[in-house]
């Protein structure tokens, strides 16, 4: 289920069971499938697996964050100069934004069209729903605050502790962009060491998780943000990194229309906006969880 929790990943998995199987529908089988395993099988294949020999105990302790008080001054300034470049004072008025674009996304079973409508409400407010042209598939996440919850397939739940902490570490990146200012006390801001004149700053939100975002050295706008995430399709640790360009005036902010994501240097996503609005009219029930319920 999880990877069902990304709009993205879904699309993978979709195309990974449709190269896999000839037919992407085995996916929504195989709950029905791992519904048949019984206790006596999990038991029996556990026996012969989980031997005491093979036992290895680790024990993580998180690494703690001591913010740099002179990067900090020096990541601030930084993004000073961003949040002018895209607009200042207009960018700080930003309360919502509404967003649709055409995607096509690159998967083993070949490209994939899909359309993504995001919309975002300050303080805490995000749904996005993609749309699979070709299975005529719609998978939806959003909430706001602590009630978030995904849909797909006719099916609603709840997001789990981890599946929440992903969808808030997406939020944390996408109104970083779109209107730090308003939001400005969440984060921690650290300097990098600039590379070929691109100044770069690394961001944490309230999670913790950080990410780097990379500005063009003439005119201070974002071309780059990268985080450490996890290949969709193999479940191991990658690069991801989204690229931005076509930079374009909306209500007086500057908005990057063309947003390219690669995993690990691979093409992964291209996304191109064909409608937004901001501080438009946006309802609460449009976060509300699909069903009445939350």
């Amino acid at each position: 289920m999880r990877e069902l929790a990304s709009n993205f990943w879904t699309a993978v998995q979709l195309a990974s069971y449709q190269a896999a199987f000839g037919d992407w529908r085995v996916m929504t089988e195989s709950d029905r499938a791992v519904e048949r395993v019984t206790a006596d099988d999990v038991r029996r294949v556990a026996a012969a697996t989980f031997q005491p020999k093979g036992t290895i105990v680790a024990t993580l302790v998180p690494k703690s964050f001591e913010p740099d008080p002179v990067k900090e001054a020096a990541g601030e300034a930084t993004v000073a100069r961003m949040v002018k470049a895209l607009g200042g004072d207009r960018v700080a008025k930003l309360e919502n934004a509404r967003i649709r674009a055409a995607v096509t996304l690159s998967t083993p079973a070949g490209e994939m069209e899909a359309e993504s409508r995001t919309l975002y409400a300050l303080p805490d407010r995000m749904r996005n729903d993609l749309e699979i042209t070709a299975f005529g598939m719609t998978q939806s996440q959003g909430g706001a605050g602590d009630r978030l919850w995904s849909s797909a397939r006719g099916q609603v739940a709840d997001l789990d502790a981890d599946e929440a902490r992903d969808f808030r570490e997406g939020w944390e990146r996408d109104v970083f962009l779109l209107a730090y200012p308003a939001l400005e006390d969440l984060y921690v801001l650290q300097a990098l060491d600039p590379a070929d004149g691109v100044e770069s700053v690394e961001v944490r939100g309230p999670t913790g998780k950080p990410f780097r975002v990379d500005l063009d050295p003439k005119t201070a706008l974002p071309i780059r943000m990268s985080w450490d995430g996890s290949n969709p399709m193999t479940g191991e640790p990658a690069e991801v990194v989204e690229e931005y360009s076509d930079y374009r005036d909306v209500a007086g902010v500057k908005r990057p229309y063309r947003t390219v994501t690669r995993i690990d240097g691979e093409p992964f996503a291209d996304s191109i906006i064909t409608e937004i609005q901001l501080n438009g009219d946006v309802p609460d029930s449009e976060f509300a969880r699909p069903g009445g319920q939350g």
